[in-house]
Parts: C-alpha cells; structure tokens; sequence
C-alpha cells in the first residue's frame, strides 16, 4: 500500500478545509506529531481513527483508503484492496504465505491486513502462527486485530512458550488476556520476563504477583522479588513481606 498517497491525501484535504494539523490532532485527541507522521507517510492512521477523521476532513473512508491503493494488483508489487477483501487476491496471498518457511521471506507487505473482514483475518493468522518467525510481524497484526484474533494469538505464544514475543506485543492484550500471561510466567518462574513489561500491568495484576510472590520460599526467588518492589504500593508491599 502507497502509505504516501494517503498521507498526501490527508494533508491536502486538511489544508482545503483551512485547519492546522494541532486542529485535527486535538479533534482526535492525539498529538500533533502524530498527525504529522501520517502526512509524511511515515505511518497509517490507526482503523480505530477512520471515522472521526473521516468527519473531520469531510471525506469519506473510502476515499481516505483509496488514495493508498496501487492501480494494479499483482501479488509481487501493491494489491488491490477491493479485489482482495472479494477473496480474489486473498487466496494467492494464503497460497504464496503457505509455502514460506520464514516470515524474512515474504515478498508483499501485510498492510493489507486492516481491510480482511474477521474471517479472512483468522485464516490468515493461522498460516502466519505456523511459520517459525511468526513474532516479527505480531506487532503490524494485532493493532487491527479483534480479541478473538488476540486470544489465539496470545494462547498459541504461551503454548510455545515464546516469552521473549510478549514485551512487544503486551500493549495490544485485553486486561484478560495480560492476566492469563501472567499467571503462566509466574509459574514458569519466568521473573525476568514479567520484569521487561511490568508497566502493562494494573493493580489488579500487581495483587496477582504480591501474593504469589509471598507465597515463595526459594531464595535465589526472593532476591529477585527486590527489582520489583519499587512497582507495588503499600499494602502490596505489607502482602509480599508479611507485615514487616
């Protein structure tokens, strides 16, 4: 997809309507340099803004989209998002991404993720999560994922126990979904893990840890419990050391 070409499209349509991209940005409640970014094709708007900024710049979603859409589709270059949410390209592309070995090789760009409807988006999610470096495109996936998307996703790194793929990806997982890594981390003992995404968790998940982390009677355990001190509060604290 022409990243470029929407964020042309984006920039024009903002200046034909006079506003200023801290007008845009503070319509969406972001911050001006993300608006900027979009502009400057560095990224795309998340699908989650679509609407509002489609009311904003008083066009419509379509043709915010298809100012990115390559005029030919072919599967070695740009795709045709119509052709491919009709099922047309889609199955050249799970055709092409069932015979690869490594994510590395892949030869297209999976913007085109955003556009599959539920259906073609799990299918395609499974052929990814059979491929051995799944987890280098996670991170381009889940953003416009559903939780049921998520929730394979998530139960298939736990399967594999692929630990080192959740600080990427942490962000993206339902309260619910944090929760269920957790707890497996904490049995595995897998303390160095829970410490590199600490900052996802609530206190909800903070209660979780204080209290298996009072339970623990292993030294080498109880040494490590000291990097994590500074995250929990006061009564969390009490819990973990017993009051002392």
């Amino acid at each position: 997809m022409d990243i470029g070409g929407v964020g042309n499209f984006l920039k024009t349509s903002r200046k034909e309507l006079g506003f200023t991209q801290g007008h845009v940005a503070e319509a969406l409640g972001i911050s001006a340099q993300a608006v900027s970014k979009w502009e400057r094709g560095e990224n795309m708007p998340d699908v989650a803004f679509l609407p509002d900024l489609s009311r904003i710049l008083q066009v419509s979603i379509d043709e915010i989209l298809s100012a990115g859409k390559a005029e030919d589709a072919n599967i070695e270059g740009e795709i045709d998002f119509n052709s491919l949410i009709d099922n047309k390209l889609f199955d050249k592309v799970l055709t092409q991404m069932g015979k690869l070995k490594q994510m590395q090789d892949l030869d297209i760009s999976l913007d085109f993720f955003v556009y599959l409807n539920n259906t073609q988006k799990s299918e395609l999610i499974k052929i990814i999560l059979s491929i051995d470096d799944y987890g280098m495109v996670l991170d381009e996936l889940l953003p416009y994922a559903s939780n049921v998307h998520k929730a394979v996703v998530i139960e298939h790194i736990l399967h594999r126990r692929d630990y080192d793929l959740l600080e990427g990806i942490i962000t993206h997982l339902s309260n619910d979904m944090k929760t269920a890594a957790l707890q497996k981390l904490l049995g595995e003992g897998r303390f160095d893990t829970i410490e590199d995404i600490m900052p996802a968790f609530n206190r909800k998940h903070r209660d979780i840890m204080a209290e298996h982390f009072a339970a623990l009677t292993n030294p080498d355990e109880i040494e490590i419990i000291e990097n994590f001190i500074p995250f929990f509060d006061k009564n969390q604290i009490k819990k973990i050391t017993g009051g002392i």
